[in-house]
């Protein structure tokens, strides 16, 4: 998978949200897609395509979540532990290192909610609701990583 797709399956995946009434924080397939671009690509090349993505949303792109672009609000937390997510995922891509990844997403993201509201509310708000589908996409990321990794292994030895 090159670079440039990888940004690509990231921003489409970033319009996959749905605003959740009692958070500041959507719920989207951005981790999903984090993980499979962990799960093609070598470790320092699936941090890279994550940086490019969130590089280009910060100069103005509109390819983060309901097309939005920039960084600084509620959702930078989250989005600044995406590129290690996607390195920690690259290692080794099986169910527990993509649920580790998501560990450190959501740990991130709620940090930085905590920092700018209650932290009982960056728990509340931030955390425990994306907790079951953190879990479904880790699932979901593992069983295709063994198949996306070959495709991808096989499309880089071809002529």
């Amino acid at each position: 998978m090159p670079i440039v797709l990888a940004v690509v399956a990231l921003a489409l995946a970033s319009q996959i949200a749905i605003d959740l009434p009692f958070s500041d924080v959507p719920l989207t397939a951005q981790s999903f897609a984090v993980l499979l671009v962990g799960a093609a690509l070598p470790p320092a090349r699936a941090a890279l395509a994550v940086m490019l993505w969130l590089g280009l949303a910060a100069l103005g792109a509109p390819l983060l979540a309901n097309g939005a672009s920039g960084l600084g609000g509620p959702t930078t937390g989250y989005l600044l532990a995406m590129p290690f997510a996607a390195g920690m995922v690259s290692f080794r891509p099986s169910f527990f290192a993509m649920l580790a990844a998501h560990a450190v997403i959501l740990a991130a993201g709620t940090l930085w909610l905590a920092a700018r509201i209650d932290p009982d509310a960056a728990l509340a708000g931030g955390f425990w609701p994306f907790v079951p589908g953190a879990l479904i996409k880790s699932l979901l990321a593992a069983a295709l990583a063994p198949h996306l990794r070959r495709r991808c292994d096989s499309a880089t030895k071809t002529p």
